[in-house]
């Protein structure tokens, strides 16, 4: 009797390992899904900042760009060369295209109505950031619009029927006499930086003139 309760005391060496690598195994099947759900935690933070900031550019930019009027007096609309000279101006057009690229522009000028401010939203391609330039000429003192922890992937503007100006010297569809009412179309998309899984959007808006041109 005495030798069978000896004998049922205590686990065996096998039992032992048994156990523990049963209880590592959950320990690491509970580490993976912990991680896991910071992970996802984490993209969706990112892809709320992301959507937010996005949001608030377009809708920033939309706000001044419905408000543009004519240059009369052609004092915004100016065309500046690399070294920050005023080599021509287009008095009588409402937008002014800026930053050519490959057969695109990345930015776009153009007069507030609202504010009697020269605005110029660009892409800015040394930093890859999307600012804004208010009554300069100097790009040192724009302002950036989104988190620099964001890439933009590409940012595009186009202006309806090539209804505007471009920045070197070539004149593009209407004058001071043509009552057509231009839309500007941006198109951008924007992404969070590291791997492919991280996320990313794509934003196509166009925008018409509040007040009617005269």
């Amino acid at each position: 009797m005495n030798q069978k309760n000896k004998k049922s005391k205590g686990f065996t060496l096998v039992e032992l390992i048994v156990v523990m690598a049963g209880f590592l195994l959950i320990m690491a099947v509970a580490i993976v899904i912990f991680i896991s759900i910071i992970q996802s935690q984490r993209k969706i933070l990112m892809q709320n900042q992301l959507l937010n900031q996005t949001s608030y550019l377009i809708e920033y930019m939309s706000k001044g760009l419905r408000m543009a009027e004519r240059d009369i007096a052609g004092s915004c609309l100016v065309y500046v060369d690399a070294g920050g000279e005023v080599v021509d101006f287009f008095p009588g057009y409402n937008y002014l295209y800026t930053k050519p690229n490959g057969g695109f522009y990345n930015g776009l000028k153009f007069i507030n109505a609202n504010s009697s401010s020269c605005q110029e939203f660009y892409l800015d391609s040394e930093d890859n950031l999307i600012k804004e330039l208010k009554n300069s000429i100097n790009e040192i003192n724009a302002v950036q619009l989104i988190s620099d922890k964001f890439d933009v992937d590409y940012f595009r503007i186009a202006v309806n029927e090539t209804n505007g100006a471009v920045g070197e010297g070539e004149i593009l569809g209407s004058s001071i006499d043509d009552q057509r009412q231009p839309r500007v179309t941006i198109s951008a998309g924007f992404s969070v930086p590291g791997d492919n899984g991280n996320p990313s959007l794509k934003i196509q808006t166009t925008i018409s003139q509040r007040n009617i041109n005269e």
